[in-house]
């Protein structure tokens, strides 16, 4: 099984609703480090894309961003952007509260969709 597919948990039904053209979503289901050349695939296919967003729910230093962001960034090239979207680093993998998680997690989606809504033009 491919550990990229068009899954888009925990944040699905906001995005969905705004797909458009200009913007395509995918979700790493697995930081398998051998998904390189499917990956290169993927970036191939839009060759005039130029920002890369990586989007992770975890906290910046619990997620895969460490992971990845190096081997991202060889495969992007200078000529493409990387950024991320997520949490900042915390000592703890969660919030604590309910309210902070679900602002937390509106900062996140407002975040990720102000980069698609100025880019759709």
């Amino acid at each position: 099984m491919s550990p990229w597919a068009l899954s888009l948990e925990p944040f699905s039904d906001t995005l969905k609703a705004c797909a458009t053209s200009s913007a395509w979503f995918c979700a790493w289901r697995a930081a398998d480090p051998s998904a390189g050349l499917e990956l290169r695939g993927i970036f191939g296919a839009y060759p005039n894309a130029r920002d890369v967003t990586w989007l992770q729910e975890e906290p910046r230093n619990m997620g895969a961003w460490t992971f990845v962001e190096g081997r991202l960034r060889a495969l992007l090239g200078p000529e493409r952007e990387l950024r991320y979207v997520g949490r900042p680093e915390l000592a703890s993998p969660a919030e604590g509260w309910s309210d902070a998680h679900a602002a937390e997690q509106h900062r996140i989606i407002a975040t990720i969709l102000e980069g698609v809504v100025s880019h759709a033009g």
